[in-house]
């Protein structure tokens, strides 16, 4: 599968658009005959994933009969959802739970980090204070300067806002 031009919609072969609609390559043959979107390339026609997840989506190959009503409507619903998922999943839109896992541990980790360094970084600050009043307004500044250290290393980290996740 590729993206012909950098900006266009997601491609697929036809073997690629029949494992994606779950049909063999005879039936994609068909389905093109009846409609199903494709563009030539060179020599051969490859077909746009999500124009050809809605136009599946849209149509209505097989009717149930009366009485099995709401049962297949459902199949037929959650269907074109999976093609839909399939889709979305190819084009990009979609980000794999293991990574969001993944990221947001790190995140996890590097805020545990910065915050498990403040007793040793700040402590000989808090040692001659006696007032409460004074040891609560060092802690908050001690706290802001983390918050500010974390702000920086999620720009660092190329996050737009600066506002990381573990910085919330």
């Amino acid at each position: 599968m590729k993206d012909t031009n950098g900006s266009g919609p997601l491609m697929a072969t036809k073997r690629d658009i029949a494992s994606i609609l779950g049909k063999s390559s005879r039936t994609v043959d068909t389905l093109a005959v009846d409609g199903l979107p494709r563009t030539m390339v060179g020599t051969r026609f490859m077909y746009p994933v999500a124009e050809c997840v809605a136009w599946m989506n849209d149509r209505r190959t097989y009717r149930p009969p009366a009485e099995a009503g709401d049962a297949e409507e459902r199949w037929r619903q959650a269907r074109a959802r999976k093609w839909e998922l399939e889709a979305d999943a190819l084009e990009g839109k979609l980000v794999p739970m293991a990574d969001v896992a993944a990221e947001t541990g790190e995140m996890v980790a590097r805020l545990r980090g910065r915050l498990s360094s403040v007793p040793s970084k700040y402590a000989h600050q808090l040692a001659p204070l006696t007032k409460v009043t004074e040891t609560r307004r060092a802690l908050e500044d001690m706290v802001d300067e983390v918050v500010a250290e974390l702000r920086l290393t999620g720009e660092a980290l190329g996050d737009e806002d600066g506002d990381n996740d573990a910085t919330a």
